[in-house]
């Protein structure tokens, strides 16, 4: 049982959700993925099924709230 896990955010892309967690653990945040099998399974799906949630522990949600707020905000270099 997952005690303790906040979701942080809701993607329909498995790369991102990957590139999140990755980001996220190289700043010593643990993170988990839940939804990836079914993602993985059905390509096209309705009503949320499909969503893939980035879940990090409640102690770290705010750190990485933060984390992600302040990536976005930088432009990408061509």
């Amino acid at each position: 049982m997952d005690v303790g896990l906040r979701e942080l955010t809701r993607t329909w892309d498995l790369a991102e959700a990957d590139v999140i967690k990755s980001f996220l653990e190289s700043q010593g945040i643990p993170c988990l993925i839940r939804g990836e099998s079914i993602s993985s399974l059905y390509r096209i799906m309705t009503d949320g099924l499909g969503e893939i949630r980035v879940m990090v522990p409640a102690e770290h949600l705010e750190t990485a709230q933060k984390l992600l707020e302040e990536k976005a905000e930088i432009p990408e270099t061509e």
